[in-house]
């Protein structure tokens, strides 16, 4: 079995994950690294980063977290802007993915949808925006590898950066092809 079926088959439940070794706080300068990196990879490689954010879409919607699995980095880190903790690592972060959607499945009756967005006024970069029932709720964020990899998912509050967004239709990648 891959990794990704692995996790697919693996018994686990909340609890775990918040006893995971993999949940620690990341510093500054980790920070201050990735994101140098990340704006050098989003120019080259922004139609793979927008086809990646629609696949978190599909996913979301079908409440499946799995489709992602495979596309997560070996490194990669989930990040929310509610909490100072990261989660790090494949395993997991798919864990969490699958986790999530399944509780977001069960919370039906609470509507969610995303809308595409571009966000900077300078080189604006793909993300997503989840709307609940009160509105927009938060933005998305991505940044792949070289490798084409989901190495960072990141969780935003929506109202501190509502000015810096352009809401769009379809991406880029989607009018081209």
């Amino acid at each position: 079995l891959e990794d990704h079926e692995k996790l697919l088959i693996a018994p686990f439940a909340r609890e775990r994950l918040k006893k995971n070794p993999n949940y620690k706080p990341i510093t500054d300068k980790e920070l201050r690294e990735r994101h140098l990196e990340r704006k050098k990879l989003l120019i080259e490689k922004k139609a793979k980063h927008e086809e990646l954010l629609d696949l978190y879409i599909k996913a979301n919607q079908e409440f499946d977290g799995s489709m992602l699995i495979k596309h997560l980095a070996d490194n990669v880190y989930y990040r929310m802007f509610t909490s100072t903790d990261v989660i790090k690592g494949r395993v997991a972060v798919g864990r969490y993915l699958i986790l999530r959607m399944k509780f977001w499945q069960k919370m039906s009756g609470i509507g969610r949808f995303y809308e595409k967005a571009y966000f900077g006024k300078i080189d604006p970069f793909p993300c997503l925006i989840l709307n609940t029932n009160e509105g927009p709720n938060s933005m998305i964020f991505f940044s792949i590898n070289a490798d084409d990899k989901i190495d960072e998912i990141q969780i935003n509050d929506f109202q501190i950066q509502f000015e810096s967004i352009q809401k769009v239709k379809s991406f880029d990648y989607e009018t081209i092809h």
